[in-house]
């Protein structure tokens, strides 16, 4: 009976030690696990979106300021909704407005689990911008971090994403919340990803925890993975520009064949389309004119020293006629 005491003596201290009760195999097994990561909507912790009829749950800045569920809406920003962007599918909190709908990053590590060459961020910034380093870790055990920088969410600039990865305005809305008036704005990021690759978390990151007026914070509304197709790799290529868009004309060839549409804007030949009306060949045809008036020379330039009228030549076909008058007194206006 002593020897069964002893037993049982040591068999109780090897299970309880010597500080108290100490795991069986299996919990040592999910400690070293470390903690069970959640989804990025499983850790929301502040109300930043509110619906006009009631504001007062919203709490973004720290001062009772929100975004306007209906104004995001507009630009297709409902609960739950896609939002493919950048060949990423963002997927907006599926919260009714006045509901936790962002993380406030302070290093919080996000269970995310897929393979893409992308990882998608909708974020905005409160109290200034923010900057800090996200890390992405694979399920071999690798991880990879970049620097981001958010603005905010009072100016109109977008996020500043890593070399080679982009980022722009996701968003904007009229008002710091639904009465107000100043514009405010959610940004898009993306970080660059290993696409042979499996991604298990990302570690947001490190900014604070708490939103006020003088307070910097950087709230994460969505976090995505994707693949995005390849750039050219001597992009991003010419600069966009934006072309007159008061249109005197629109018009294309008689020939029913021809594949060349135009448009006439300012008295000018502004666009020509060829060979799809998606692809626009030429800006603007300035005509110049020059000569002599009064015993001296002239150079007349159609834009800057004409005036014009564009009437319709005919009523079977899209064309029409521009005449452009001579800026110099004794010229002849010359039909162009």
């Amino acid at each position: 009976m002593r020897s069964s005491m002893k037993t049982f003596s040591a068999l109780a201290a090897v299970i309880l030690g010597s500080a108290g009760l100490v795991a069986g195999p299996a919990a040592l097994s999910a400690a070293a696990a470390g903690p069970v990561l959640v989804p990025l909507s499983q850790a929301f912790d502040n109300v930043g979106i509110t619906a006009p009829a009631d504001s007062a749950p919203g709490n973004l800045d720290g001062t009772g300021d929100s975004l306007s569920a209906t104004g995001l809406a507009s630009d297709g920003l409902s609960p739950g909704a896609p939002v493919l962007h950048d060949g990423v599918t963002l997927r907006w909190p599926d919260v009714a407005p006045g509901g936790p709908d962002n993380v406030v990053a302070d290093g919080q590590v996000i269970a995310l689990h897929g393979s893409g060459n992308t990882l998608g961020v909708a974020a905005t910034s409160t109290g200034g911008s923010t900057s800090g380093t996200l890390t992405v870790s694979y399920t071999d055990g690798t991880s990879a971090s970049a620097t981001v920088s958010v603005a905010n969410w009072v100016d109109t600039s977008a996020a500043a994403a890593p070399a080679g990865a982009e980022s722009d305005l996701l968003a904007t809305t009229a008002g710091w919340d639904p009465g107000g008036s100043l514009p405010v704005s959610l940004s898009y990021l993306s970080v660059p990803v290993n696409p042979a690759k499996t991604v298990a978390s990302v570690t947001l990151p490190v900014v604070g925890t708490t939103v006020g007026h003088d307070v910097t914070a950087l709230h994460v509304f969505d976090v995505a993975l994707g693949t995005v197709a390849a750039r050219a790799t001597d992009g991003p290529g010419a600069l966009s520009y934006y072309d007159l868009a008061r249109k005197d004309c629109a018009g294309t060839a008689p020939d029913s064949s021809s594949k060349a549409w135009y448009t006439v804007a300012g008295g000018m030949l502004s666009d020509v389309y060829y060979p799809t009306i998606d692809n626009t060949n030429s800006r603007s045809l300035e005509y110049v004119v020059t000569g002599s008036a009064g015993g001296s020379g002239f150079t007349d330039i159609q834009p800057r020293d004409m005036t014009y009228t564009v009437g319709a030549l005919g009523a079977a076909q899209m064309a029409c006629e521009v005449t452009a008058t001579g800026g110099v007194a004794n010229g002849p206006p010359p039909s162009l």
